[in-house]
């Protein structure tokens, strides 16, 4: 295993073992909290087309509390293919610090968050080998006063890949940066779940200087069903924002590349 991966493992388990161990000798509740979820996701595409895709994505989190407004958040995902070569992989998973500056002040809420990747994909390590990324995202989000069931918010980022190697496996440049925005808005339905909506442009910068745009649109139902479980039904679309010849290229759907997902999601 690569030194650096190996780096990442090792001041993971210190880190959490700290936060844990200190927590233990001064409260006698412990503020760790797991989650898990299924996803069940497929594509549009005819189930004879080569490339139909139904993908079964699972996945653990532990997230630690380290006051009332900071937390880390472990995520590990991993992913089983009904199609294609129809293997169990394991995703990247990621470390991430959340940290809200206020909640509710006025209507605004401002959060952010910090997260480190862990490269463990297949794809990661053999494909694009990359090592690890940062990413970096404040939310601003508005509750509106007359209609206070529906908020909307706005969330800006930026991720940075360091590799191995500026090229992947094939020869092509890979991606230095990634730049994004995103914002959307959430509406609450009393005792009957929410609905949201999402829009996010992202600017992809390779190693080599070269920019390539992509946007993506979200749209979610999610419908608490117990307590603990909550389902989610997620129709998404995206691709690039221009095609070859240079023309605007954004759809709203496009069956050969939009997602239909079921997600159930379990707080322990």
């Amino acid at each position: 295993m690569r030194p650096f991966s190996t780096l990442l493992k090792t001041l993971l388990a210190i880190t959490l073992g700290l936060f844990v161990g200190v927590h233990w000798v001064h409260s006698k509740e412990m503020p760790l909290s797991f989650s898990m979820f299924s996803k069940l996701e497929t594509d549009f595409k005819e189930f004879d087309q080569p490339d139909k895709s139904i993908n079964l994505i699972l996945g653990l989190g532990i997230n630690y509390k380290l006051n009332k407004k900071s937390s880390i958040t472990l995520s590990l995902p991993f992913i089983k293919s009904f199609s294609g070569n129809k293997e169990f992989n394991y995703l990247d998973g990621s470390l991430g610090l959340s940290y809200s500056f206020f909640k509710n002040k006025d209507g605004y809420s401002l959060k952010t968050h910090l997260g480190i990747g862990l490269p463990y994909s297949k794809n990661s390590r053999e494909r694009t080998y990359l090592q690890t990324k940062i990413t970096f995202s404040p939310t601003l989000t508005y509750k509106l006063k007359n209609m206070p069931e529906l908020s909307l918010s706005v969330t800006p980022g930026l991720t940075k890949n360091f590799h191995i190697s500026n090229t992947n496996i094939d020869g092509l440049s890979n991606n230095s940066s990634i730049w994004s925005i995103s914002s959307g808005g959430t509406y609450q339905i009393k005792n009957k779940g929410s609905f949201s909506l999402k829009g996010s442009f992202l600017k992809l910068i390779t190693y080599g200087g070269t920019e390539t745009d992509r946007y993506t649109f979200e749209s979610s139902y999610s419908l608490p069903i117990t307590k603990r479980l909550m389902g989610q039904i997620n129709l998404s679309n995206g691709g690039e924002v221009n095609d070859y010849n240079g023309d605007l290229n954004v759809k709203l759907f496009d069956a050969q590349k939009a997602l239909m997902s079921l997600t159930f999601f379990y707080n322990f």
